[in-house]
């Protein structure tokens, strides 16, 4: 028995009538009469009663015809799943992210986007260090993740690509002198005691940089304390324990006691990345990766048109004042 001949039975049980059904189905009525004869010493009973005027259902006919429509759509939906499966749009995907990442708004952009074309995939997010992040998906526990660059000894199997980058600005205390600057020069944060953010192994993301900052400012950094989570750094801030150098997305956290600097005299940039199996196999788990480079190249271009914007502006304020015989300088 296969679908083929279902789909006959269908047909005929519908129509009783071979001539009609076999142009349904597009075969010969007799190759028609053929199959459903088949069929029925297949399943060992008679399910049409023919004659050379009339066809009509048998009782068993009758019961075997509301299971084989049964069968039928069963059929066709598996076909659908398997079909929607390949294209990654049904399934799961295991989704890994450091603390700091929610409040880039990535993942609630991507998230909204995805879902917009791909609804009956499950996403499901864990919280997790960099380090563990790698481990789960080599793995196989995690399909992907989102971590900070840069990364110490990661596999050969494990991708890597940055998706999106922000600067990063000086956490201080309202109350601190240095909140009163628009901007801060990095010698400014030689006397200043720094709330640093390190991962479990002791090592973090903001390592470079903040000797980077330390030697530009000519000075060693004085830690004063250390935190697993950039989040609670800025809750140490808060308390007065220190200042903290940052990625910009953690201003929207909104805490009342603290205030964001940008660096008077250097720019560095916290690189975001989706890490995953360079083997990846999951359909669901391809897609996602791909809309999340079309989300990140979006945000590139809006990023990229708003700093051109504010050069535009700034060349415009330059020309007026010098219009005005004003010094720009």
């Amino acid at each position: 028995m296969d679908l083929h001949q279902l789909r006959y039975f269908v047909a005929v049980a519908e129509r009783l009538h071979f001539a009609q059904a076999a142009e349904f189905v597009h075969v010969s009525q007799p190759g028609l009469s053929q199959q459903i004869k088949a069929l029925e010493e297949e399943v060992g009973v008679l399910l049409l009663e023919r004659t050379k005027r009339t066809v009509a259902l048998t009782e068993a006919g009758k019961y075997f015809l509301e299971e084989a429509k049964l069968t039928l759509e069963h059929a066709e939906r598996a076909k659908i799943v398997a079909q929607k499966v390949a294209r990654g749009k049904l399934g799961s995907v295991r989704i890994g992210y450091v603390h700091s990442v929610p409040f880039s708004g990535l993942l609630a952009k991507l998230t909204t986007v995805f879902r917009q074309c791909a609804s009956e995939v499950h996403l499901d997010f864990d919280e997790a260090d960099a380090v563990e992040q790698i481990t789960r998906i080599v793995e196989g526990d995690l399909d992907l993740g989102f971590v900070r660059l840069p990364l110490d000894n990661v596999p050969d199997e494990v991708a890597i690509k940055v998706v999106m980058r922000e600067k990063l600005l000086v956490a201080v205390h309202k109350d601190h002198a240095l909140a009163k600057k628009s901007r801060i020069p990095c010698a400014a944060l030689r006397r200043e005691e720094l709330v640093l953010y390190s991962r479990a192994d002791g090592k973090s993301a903001l390592d470079d940089h903040i000797r980077a900052i330390a030697e530009k400012g000519g000075f060693n950094p004085e830690v004063a304390q250390r935190a697993h989570k950039l989040t609670a750094n800025i809750g140490l801030v808060a308390g007065g324990s220190g200042v903290a150098i940052v990625p910009e997305s953690l201003r929207y956290m909104h805490v009342p006691l603290v205030v964001f600097r940008p660096l008077a005299d250097i720019q560095r940039v916290s690189e975001l990345a989706v890490v995953y199996r360079r083997d990846e196999h999951s359909p669901a788990a391809s897609f996602f990766l791909g809309k999340l480079t079309a989300v990140s190249q979006m945000k590139r271009v809006r990023s990229s048109r708003k700093n051109r914007s504010t050069e535009l502006n700034s060349a415009r304020l330059t020309d007026l004042a010098l219009s005005n015989g004003a010094n720009p300088h």
